[in-house]
């Protein structure tokens, strides 16, 4: 865990704090907080004087949104209680906002994650986590915090195993607000700000599930993370396979190269980046490595020996790493 998020998990567990917690009640200990219109789309005002005698002051922006202003107290209480954090403070709470001051940005993050923390305990989170459910309760779990989607999101999705992706979309302009993966999941995410589409990973999910939540529509899918490994016996090598594959789908030998070339480097990046622990799953995560593909190395993922070809790549990758 963060610095962050362990000092938070502490004030959890010194307290006997559980979800959804009383952000009021301990922000109240530390500081005054009045509501007054902030400009530029600020969330609070945190500020602080020399005197110990004065106690803070947080400004704090109305919002018909309760779920926001918990979490911005929250943030707050990072900025108070973190000591490194020192000073007066504008803040922005929204994770995907873009502040141009490097150490802004990095102590905004910092907030943010205690504030996430400190909301959703991480062991809390761990439980829901492993609870023998699917993702779409999980979720629904994590919003009984009185926490926002986005957050809720977040978080959740720190600390869920390989296999999952989610999408945040308004539902108004169907435009995704956030969207993101568990960790060694090879998925692609979508990307923030583009126009949703069910097709993203058509063929690809094992399951998705949606909740609908008012101004928005939660995506959540669920992927393999293992695929059944053909076995051979032939000795014949995943790179004789590959070319053979892309003589036959394409004409010029400068393509056929530059399709050699590149998914040669696709599948030795992910053996690379991926945390695989069988050749089943290093398996999967090849295959999804090369979904949304274009060009020639789409042309030749659509042959129908490329499966040949990545259980052939992944046999080879996974025994090296043995």
């Amino acid at each position: 865990m963060r610095p962050e998020q362990r000092l938070a998990q502490r004030i959890v567990d010194m307290n006997g704090l559980e979800p959804p917690i009383d952000i009021r009640a301990i922000i109240n200990e530390f500081a005054d907080v009045e509501e007054a219109k902030l400009p530029a789309n600020l969330d609070a005002i945190l500020i602080r004087t020399a005197s110990a005698r004065l106690r803070p002051k947080i400004i704090l922006n109305p919002s018909p949104h309760g779920n926001r202003q918990r979490f911005t107290l929250s943030h707050e209480l990072a900025h108070l209680r973190l000591p490194w954090h020192i000073g007066t403070v504008w803040c922005h709470t929204d994770w995907a906002n873009q502040v141009d001051e490097g150490i802004h940005l990095a102590t905004e993050d910092e907030a943010n994650w205690f504030a996430a923390s400190l909301l959703m305990p991480p062991s809390w989170l761990r439980v829901i986590a492993n609870t023998d459910v699917e993702i779409d309760e999980k979720f629904r779990s994590v919003l009984t915090a009185d926490v926002s989607p986005q957050a809720a999101a977040i978080s959740l999705f720190d600390v869920m195993p390989p296999g999952f992706a989610y999408a945040i979309v308004s539902s108004s302009s169907q435009t995704v607000i956030q969207a993101g993966k568990s960790r060694n999941t090879a998925v692609d995410k979508m990307w923030r700000n583009t126009t949703f589409s069910d097709a993203f990973y058509q063929g690809t999910s094992n399951r998705h599930f949606t909740i609908e939540c008012g101004w928005a529509c939660i995506h959540l899918w669920s992927f393999a993370t293992s695929v059944e490994m053909p076995t051979f016996a032939d000795g014949i090598l995943s790179k004789n396979v590959l070319r053979e594959i892309v003589t036959e789908v394409l004409r010029s030998q400068e393509q056929q190269s530059q399709a050699q070339k590149s998914i040669s480097a696709i599948t030795g990046a992910a053996f690379g980046e991926y945390e695989a622990t069988s050749a089943k799953q290093l398996l999967s995560i090849l295959g999804q490595k090369f979904i949304r593909r274009d060009g020639v190395v789409a042309m030749c993922a659509e042959h129908p020996r490329f499966p040949e070809y990545l259980a052939r790549r992944a046999d080879e990758l996974f025994r090296k790493r043995l």
